[in-house]
């Protein structure tokens, strides 16, 4: 039977197998990182032990050279690679450069431009990268578009990035576009720059890695009742968990905003358009005269304190606020107020309700946003991994006015494997950073002791973490919670690693594909071309990088684990239409913005305990 692959946007080298010469020498107490030029990696002594040096590809101070091979150091060669493109590229005199603010965590790669636009910089991204799985060096190869500083983001970024087509609709070529353009760059331009060293030559063509496929996902609805779709499900069966008690709707808009209300209202009723049936058919009250009340505000700069005082919160309300866009500090002080006194609130554009196509197509993904808000789950999905806790972690850093961290804010979303929300939970709030990585490794070895009754807790991270903070929670697994399972699986849905399938027209890979980059990471395709119908649909995301961190088990079931990511990718409650980032962090993201925004207007608020939704 022939493999199936999915062609990775990596070019490989030649030789895999090279020599070349360094300078080095130990570094002192007090020394810090010198320059791009020269930077700290470990390296064997002259007994084979491995400490930390300075390295340069040229002499510096007090520097002794050597020879060392290609597998001494799998991220020095990678710098080593790094050196010889730049030098080639300037040789040849291709323009790039090196985005200033992305080289502390991304210190290797570099943008070719290859067309300047009155928005900004059509440029092929390059960067050195080890497959191990393949045990080759080589590099990673993207089309981005980087705008201007002084360019607003708008719809003709989005073309430019391929996002949107021509017509400013979703692009549904998008693999198409964005592979053509790599390829015709690469045949006009690789032989000017391959030969990176007389032995070292990038080839040009992408290398092609086996695909395994997981189960899609399915949801669950009223009554244990199945679909693979949510809307459809829902619409048929109602929700997982529906609302019994009294619900007040209390409608909030300005004076002139009168008839786009009365037009929710009628969309919400399931009288306006044939695409939604109305909040009957998610099991919620319909809206009579006898819970629903409206207040008018004369402007968007009251306080809410005084228009919000007559709420009764023992009629169980759910506050709808129509307002233009623009209105941004209305928005986030609203929401703020709301927060506080465990309010829910659903709010909509002024300018989704005047676009009856927009409303036509937005309004069953409102009615779902309140249910959740009110504690209704839509859906969950359904999963294999029983007894299991999902950790999404989240943090907001706050900073001066010279971009020095001042405040560093850390906070747990508690879900379960089937995607239900539970709670969320504060971690931590310091000034220091050591007091932040102190303070979030006790408060995570008290989480675990808390949600004792799970045998697995999985935590999802959006980046590495430091040893010191692994070590204090397994101390805690060995004093308290000798029984749990722990898991800390890095997901990053900015990565930059691109596929294609290039045995279908459109290049997509099918949806829950996955691929094998070395022993614990993996990428993740959670949309793609639907098996029964592969008719792409849309502009479809990134796959999804997952590195399997640490476990304190010998054996890890990835498969079942990747299983998790993609189902948690299906238990968005923002729409019918799921985001691709799993919920474990994509809810991390949207409270991570509302905490900046509430800072950004002096809305002060501090992280506590909840187990409402009150972030969709």
């Amino acid at each position: 039977m022939e493999k199936k692959t999915i062609t990775l946007n990596f070019l490989p080298i030649e030789n895999q197998e090279f020599n070349f010469y360094i300078y080095y020498r130990l570094p002192s107490h007090s020394e810090k990182k010198w320059s791009e030029e020269i930077r700290q990696y470990k390296l064997p002594d002259e007994n084979g032990k491995y400490k930390h040096f300075w390295v340069s590809f040229e002499e510096f101070e007090n520097s002794s050279k050597k020879e060392i091979s290609s597998s001494s150091n799998i991220e020095l060669t990678k710098f080593y690679l790094f050196t010889l493109l730049k030098t080639k590229l300037m040789e040849a005199k291709i323009n790039f450069i090196q985005k200033e603010n992305e080289r502390n965590f991304a210190p290797n790669h570099l943008y070719i431009i290859t067309e300047d636009t009155e928005w900004g910089k059509k440029t092929i991204r390059i960067e050195p990268y080890y497959l191990k799985i393949k045990k080759k060096f080589g590099f990673l190869v993207d089309y981005k578009f980087l705008k201007s500083h002084d360019i607003p983001f708008n719809r003709h970024i989005q073309r430019l990035s391929f996002s949107l087509d021509e017509n400013y609709k979703s692009n549904v070529n998008f693999h198409i576009d964005k592979y053509d353009y790599i390829m015709n760059f690469l045949i006009n331009n690789l032989s000017k720059f391959s030969n990176i060293r007389e032995d070292i030559k990038i080839l040009n063509n992408f290398e092609e890695l086996e695909y395994f496929s997981l189960k899609v996902k399915r949801y669950i609805f009223s009554g244990l009742k199945e679909d693979n779709s949510q809307f459809n499900g829902m619409m048929q069966y109602g929700p997982y968990v529906s609302i019994n008690n009294f619900i007040k709707y209390v409608y909030i808009y300005h004076a002139e905003h009168k008839d786009y209300v009365n037009d929710l209202i009628k969309a919400l009723k399931g009288i306006e358009y044939k695409t939604f049936e109305g909040l009957k058919k998610l099991k919620l009250p319909d809206q009579t005269e006898k819970n629903t009340i409206e207040i008018q505000i004369k402007s968007f700069d009251e306080d809410p304190e005084i228009f919000l005082s007559t709420i009764n919160k023992n009629e169980n309300p759910i506050l709808i606020v129509i307002f233009p866009k623009k209105e941004e500090k209305f928005y986030y002080t609203i929401k703020n107020y709301c927060l506080k006194k465990d309010i829910p609130l659903q709010t909509v554009h002024l300018e989704t309700i005047i676009d009856k196509n927009k409303l036509k197509w937005s309004v069953s993904g409102i009615a779902l946003q309140i249910l959740a808000k009110l504690g209704g789950i839509p859906w969950i999905v359904k999963s294999e991994n029983t007894d299991c806790l999902i950790v999404g972690i989240g943090q907001s850093i706050e900073k001066d006015n010279h971009n020095k961290p001042i405040r560093f804010i850390a906070y747990a979303v508690l879900l379960k494997s089937s995607g239900e929300f539970l709670a969320i939970e504060p971690l931590a709030q310091t000034d220091t950073k050591d007091a932040y990585i102190n303070e979030i490794s006790q408060k995570i070895a008290e989480l675990l002791r808390k949600y004792s009754e799970y045998k697995k807790v999985v935590f999802h991270i959006p980046e590495k973490i430091k040893f010191a903070t692994i070590k204090t929670i397994e101390d805690v697994l060995k004093n308290h919670v000798k029984d749990i399972e722990l898991y800390i699986i890095r997901v990053n849905d900015d990565s930059k690693f691109f596929g294609y399938d290039i045995n279908n027209n459109s290049l997509i890979p099918y949806e829950s594909s996955y691929i094998q980059l070395s022993h614990k990471e993996f990428l993740l395709w959670t949309e793609g071309l639907n098996y029964h119908n592969p008719t792409p649909r849309k502009r479809y995301s990134n796959p999804i990088y997952i590195d399997f961190y640490y476990s304190n088990q010998d054996r890890v079931d990835y498969k079942l684990f990747l299983q998790d990511i993609l189902n948690l990718s299906g238990a968005n409650y923002r729409g019918f239409n799921a985001k691709s980032l799993p919920v474990s962090m994509f809810y991390p993201k949207l409270i991570s913005s509302f905490y900046k925004h509430f800072k950004k207007y002096g809305l002060a608020l501090n992280i506590e305990k909840k187990n409402k939704m009150w972030f969709l």
